[in-house]
């Protein structure tokens, strides 16, 4: 189980484990998609903080999950300090899309 934890936040050449936000009564929240269902719908593990390695496993729509084009552990540090740096990560992840160097392609 620790090893899957960690090819989800380290593992940059798994797609499984994509940093998403997903929209939940007006809210956002972290996640990280582990695979895309038939019918519109995904997978998503939404971590606990301070220690992300817990949490819930959820189906959503498609629709409400946007992918950060971040690394996974960047998402998992801002976790691990209670959410302190989320502003920093939306900036690298605005940065990472607008960059014609960026090596990110979404599926």
């Amino acid at each position: 189980m620790l090893r899957r934890i960690g090819q989800i936040f380290f593992d940059e050449e798994d797609p499984r484990g994509t940093p998403v936000l997903v929209e939940i009564d007006n809210t956002k929240q972290f996640g990280f998609m582990i695979e895309q269902n038939g019918e519109g719908e995904c997978t998503v593990f939404f971590p606990g903080s301070p220690s992300p390695i817990s949490g819930n496993i959820k189906i959503v729509k498609a629709g409400m999950v946007e992918k950060l084009n971040v690394h996974a552990g960047d998402v998992a540090r801002v976790l691990g300090a209670f959410g302190a740096g989320t502003e920093a990560l939306f900036a690298r992840a605005k940065t990472h899309q607008e960059s014609p160097t960026s090596t990110y392609t979404p599926e």
